[in-house]
């Protein structure tokens, strides 16, 4: 799969756009299934499935054998459902990072001194490090950006414990 998306983007990105003709609508969208075909998807179902497969493949990937905060490992029945990779498929960076501050107010109090203290130091309050440290555990299994908000939730839900009621 992952080699089909790389071939697919790299021919893609080789595609001569000023001599293709694109002034019928007709002739672009025979030519887009004709590609789609090339690589078996026959329409837009094949697609919804193979999205759902990269998500839980990624999802498998990085808690395989993680622990929460209690220090339990993670059952992978409760990560690889349609509620969860539908949050990995659906949730961008922006809409998570807005959710996760919005939760973490109920789970890390900042207060004016943790502020001042982090201004002396050049340092960041506790919850941008929560949260810059997921992102870098994210970075590190190879999580691809376009999954990161979903999977950043998920992340703080199993690992650290934090409700996001989803």
């Amino acid at each position: 799969m992952k080699e089909s998306i790389l071939d697919f983007s790299e021919e893609y990105d080789d595609y001569d756009y000023e001599s293709s003709d694109f002034c019928s609508e007709f002739d672009t969208t025979s030519r887009a299934d004709a590609l789609l075909e090339t690589y078996n998807i026959k329409d837009s179902n094949d697609f919804v499935i193979d999205a759902n497969y990269l998500a839980s493949h990624y999802i498998n990937k990085l808690f395989v054998d993680r622990k929460d905060k209690h220090g339990a490992i993670i059952n992978p029945e409760l990560l690889v459902c349609h509620k969860r990779t539908s949050i990995v498929l659906n949730t961008t960076i922006i809409d998570s990072i807005k959710k996760i501050y919005s939760v973490l107010k109920n789970y890390i109090t900042i207060t004016e001194e943790d502020i001042s203290l982090a201004k002396k130091t050049g340092d960041v309050t506790r919850e941008i490090k929560l949260v810059t440290e997921s992102l870098k555990i994210l970075y590190e299994f190879g999580i691809p950006q376009q999954f990161a908000g979903g999977m950043l939730i998920l992340y703080l839900e199993f690992c650290e414990g934090i409700d996001f009621g989803i």
